[in-house]
């Protein structure tokens, strides 16, 4: 389909040097349209190396597409054990929070599906949560004093529900001197005007190899199972920790919660539209919705 998201102040990627569009057809130029696999995401982003969005084992790993141990590739969210269960009351404002590995810029949704229906991509776009006030604000680590609040760019024209609203991803992804995306642990010049004064970068995910699951300065190469380097890190160790570090933070909302929504069990989905690859970041989490407090009349 065509962009429903054309204005430049929404976009986290600028067109390409000779004006081509190159991100028009990547899930964040119009949100919510895109299909998933799962609303609670797949781990890996695909069933088996090279059927996804890549030939080569290389190009797979470099897009991301590395499960955790023992996690096989394809494993479908929804079929995770139920978690820790947070207790939301109807009517109530709640925060909710997401950081970044790997920033692909796009933006992002709350949704809720009740238990007792299937778990779909439907289900979740059926109860579409909107955010509670034009302001958002990054966290570093559990200090509730540290924090940094700056003014959302939400968008509710173009999207999937009609009239939902969504939040463009805050913090910029690195570019040249010439405006597009480059690979530079530097990292020059932020994508856009950041929201939050210096707060830009590629994160840590660009330094490090994920999949292996160690200390964030530790691992820069894959190996496959006959040894052969299949992925390079273009970072040193310390790049690596110094991204590290600077992205240990958290982008908080608040959404509300709708005074009429049926008490139960219910699962949260966070979904992000990528805008610099034709990828959408889903997972999910256990809540209930408890009834609202009732003041006593006199």
């Amino acid at each position: 389909m065509s962009p429903t998201i054309t204005n430049t102040r929404l976009r986290t990627y600028k067109d390409a040097s000779d004006g081509r569009d190159w991100t028009a057809q990547n899930p964040w130029r119009a949100p919510g349209y895109a299909p998933v696999a799962s609303p609670c995401g797949v781990a890996g982003g695909g069933s088996s190396p090279g059927s996804w969005m890549s030939e080569a084992l290389e190009e797979h790993i470099v897009s991301g597409a590395v499960t955790p141990p023992f996690i096989r590739r394809g494993f479908d969210g929804r079929d995770l054990p139920e978690g820790p269960v947070t207790i939301w009351k109807q009517g109530s404002k709640q925060e909710v929070a997401w950081s970044i590995f790997q920033n692909h810029g796009g933006g992002y949704a709350y949704r809720l599906c009740p238990k007792s229906s299937n778990i779909t991509e439907e289900c979740f776009q059926a109860h579409h949560l909107e955010f509670a006030s034009q302001q958002s604000w990054i966290q570093y680590g559990s200090n509730h004093s540290n924090r940094t609040f700056f003014e959302a760019v939400r968008v509710s024209e173009g999207t999937n529900p009609p009239g939902s609203t969504w939040t463009m991803n805050p913090i910029p992804s690195c570019a040249g001197p010439d405006g597009q995306p480059v690979q530079d642990p530097e990292c020059p010049l932020p994508m856009f005007p950041p929201l939050i004064p210096g707060l830009f970068g590629d994160g840590p995910g660009a330094c490090i190899t994920w999949g292996v699951h160690g200390p964030v300065e530790g691992y820069h190469t894959l190996y496959d199972s006959f040894g052969n380097v299949v992925y390079q890190a273009k970072c040193t160790k310390g790049q690596g920790l110094w991204w590290g570090e600077k992205f240990q933070f958290s982008i908080f909302d608040e959404v509300a919660v709708p005074k009429d929504l049926p008490v139960g069990e219910y699962v949260l989905s966070f979904r992000l539209d990528s805008e610099q690859t034709p990828q959408v970041w889903s997972q999910c989490a256990d809540v209930s919705i408890t009834p609202a407090d009732i003041l006593a009349v006199q």
